[in-house]
């Protein structure tokens, strides 16, 4: 854990302010019950779609984060269950943040307890917006040449996947004690001496719920899932694209369907290809204004 969170607190070099941390937070956990329970659903529901049942990217997955699944289905199944626990969270993860969290938080101010917190926030972030990633990578079997989206957004997704995996194993599990653990933490200051001297294990408790947090290094520099606390225009547009890349899944899985029964249908195969569009000119402005 210490590692992980001094490693966390240097990737950040703006003042991050509770509000902002609280916009976003419900941004995530209401994407999450709105558009990714919702489109878990279906997966599992179409989990028998050749393409999903044998696909090497859910079985890497199954492999990468832990989870034990004997197949596709399953997997979908005990990821749904994943995402139900935050939700069912919501509350206590809300409260968590408005109340133990400093109003004001720099790299050179975070205590323990900010930075446990901040890092909660950034996994629910990282697991609200790269989900629906995934399942579209799933749906066009990671074939750049049969979408609209950019060569480097596919390599941006396949790049992510164990780190991905790895905080969907974290948080699978005794979730409400992680969060009742991170409110007890101490109010120390967080310091790179902290791990030298494993002040930190002793602050926590060698045996503490909370020493193996997730490292997710690969969205620390990915500026698309390494979520900045500061929300502005484009931090909410990510969340509003959940609705529309859910939109795009549903098509490609009623596509996928039609294919299995040898049918196509020009109107549908248009709308994919518009949301594509849309989608992918989206992610390209955010990612020139993050750049």
């Amino acid at each position: 854990m210490v590692q992980t969170l001094i490693n966390y607190m240097r990737g950040i070099s703006h003042t991050i302010k509770k509000e902002d941390v609280v916009t976003n937070i419900d941004y995530a956990l209401t994407s999450l019950s709105s558009e990714t329970l919702p489109l878990l659903d279906i997966m599992i529901k179409s989990s028998s779609l050749e393409p999903i049942k044998s696909s090497r990217y859910i079985k890497n997955m199954i492999l990468t984060s832990g989870i034990k699944a004997k197949d596709s289905k399953e997997f979908f199944v005990k990821l749904k269950a994943s995402v139900s626990n935050i939700v069912k969270s919501s509350k206590d993860i809300e409260n968590l943040v408005m109340n133990d969290l400093n109003d004001i938080v720099t790299d050179k101010t975070a205590t323990v307890k900010d930075a446990a917190i901040l890092k909660l926030v950034n996994d629910m972030s990282i697991i609200s917006l790269f989900t629906l990633d995934f399942i579209y990578y799933i749906t066009v079997n990671g074939d750049v040449s049969v979408s609209e989206f950019p060569k480097k957004k596919f390599e941006d997704i396949k790049t992510m996947m164990p780190s991905y995996a790895t905080i969907v194993k974290s948080y699978s599990e005794k979730l409400p004690a992680k969060l009742k653990d991170i409110s007890n933490l101490p109010s120390n200051l967080i310091n790179v001496e902290m791990n030298k001297s494993s002040i930190l294990e002793k602050l926590i408790g060698k045996n503490s719920r909370l020493v193996s947090l997730p490292q997710a290094e690969g969205f620390r520099y990915n500026p698309i899932y390494h979520i900045r606390m500061y929300l502005v225009d484009r931090e909410i547009a990510k969340y509003e694209t959940l609705r529309e890349k859910k939109k795009l899944i549903e098509l490609r899985l009623l596509d996928l369907k039609l294919k299995s029964k040898n049918e196509e249908n020009p109107k549908i195969a248009k709308q994919i290809e518009f949301w594509e569009e849309k989608l992918a000119k989206t992610e390209y402005d955010i990612k020139e204004i993050e750049d």
